[in-house]
């Protein structure tokens, strides 16, 4: 805390994505992160889904150049996951760039 408040979360709606839908339950909106990410856009209005997708681009752009391991552990630090990103893609920014598909697709058509 400082003297204004609590400390924004320097990536605030991913950290909600992370902790709304990536948790011990996930499995309830779908087996994949594909799954979990579209069932979170399909609840979200689209300006936060968004900012989600704006996080994601902004924490690989800010960890750039990292190896693996190390993102991976910065992932850690800053997000404190329930689950593990390793457990759906093979590197934490696999993970991360397929959420982010999937956020920033187009939205399906209307079913009939």
């Amino acid at each position: 805390m400082n003297a204004t408040g609590p400390v924004p979360h320097p990536y605030a709606h991913l950290a909600s994505l992370l902790a709304a839908w990536f948790h011990q339950d996930f499995d309830l909106a779908g087996p994949t992160a594909e799954a979990v990410a579209e069932a979170y856009r399909r609840a979200t209005r689209a300006d936060e889904v968004a900012r989600a997708a704006q996080d994601i681009e902004r924490f690989l752009h800010d960890h750039a150049g990292l190896p693996p391991a190390q993102l991976g552990a910065r992932f850690d630090s800053l997000f404190e996951p329930e689950v593990d990103p390793l457990g759906f893609a093979p590197s934490v920014e696999a993970f991360l760039r397929a959420v982010q598909r999937v956020l920033q697709a187009p939205p399906a058509p209307p079913s009939r």
